[in-house]
């Protein structure tokens, strides 16, 4: 099973009142795994809402809930101010069980293949209507190749930094890649996860 759930601050959508609630949810997902999700969607606003410089916060979690495995691919940016001129906050989650896992894996898509290319929402305005939806829609393809890590070239000069992240895992040693606001860390991980053998 794929799914999604999209969260935000509205006046009306699947939830009772307004406030935080799910706007888009897939039909067959079930209630604990929505609310794991949501669970999972904070955001803390460096700069004022609206401001440019807010980062897009991309995360892959793991959970067990109801005795399967769960992975949540989560994309998280500032949504400006809510019908109330709160700060606001667009999460958008999709989910995946082992079934919906092996058929990724299948096709040679992992997690930063699905956060490149699902066809997240833009935006959320306030007046849109909210909906259940029967099936999630597919990511798109987005080929990574092992050539020239080009976002390591960028960001640091020497796009063999790529392969010095991809090494660490053979290793098992824990990493942490520092980067700026100017700075794709989607693309870095994508780039050096490519150096990988698929399994």
């Amino acid at each position: 099973m794929i799914g999604r759930i999209v969260h935000t601050s509205v006046q009306n959508g699947l939830g009772t009142g307004p406030g935080f609630q799910p706007v888009v949810q897939t039909k067959s997902l079930p209630s604990s795994v929505v609310e794991h999700a949501v669970g999972e969607t904070g955001y803390t606003h460096p700069f004022p809402p609206g401001d440019k410089r807010n980062p897009v916060v991309f995360l892959h979690r793991t959970a067990v809930l109801g005795g399967h495995s769960w992975h949540f691919l989560i994309r998280i940016n500032d949504a400006v101010s809510d019908y109330s001129g709160r700060s606001n906050r667009l999460s958008q989650c999709v989910v995946v069980d082992d079934a919906g896992l092996a058929a990724l894996k299948d096709s040679g898509t992992g997690p930063c293949e699905v956060l490149l290319g699902f066809p997240w929402e833009a935006s959320w305005p306030n007046d849109r209507k909210p909906f259940v939806e029967e099936e999630c829609p597919p990511p798109n393809s987005v080929a990574q190749t092992s050539g020239v890590c080009k976002a390591w070239q960028l960001a640091t000069g020497d796009a063999g930094w790529a392969g010095e992240l991809a090494l660490s895992v053979g290793k098992k040693q824990k990493v942490v890649v520092v980067a700026g606001p100017e700075h794709d860390t989607l693309a870095l991980f994508a780039e050096a996860l490519a150096l990988l053998p698929a399994a």
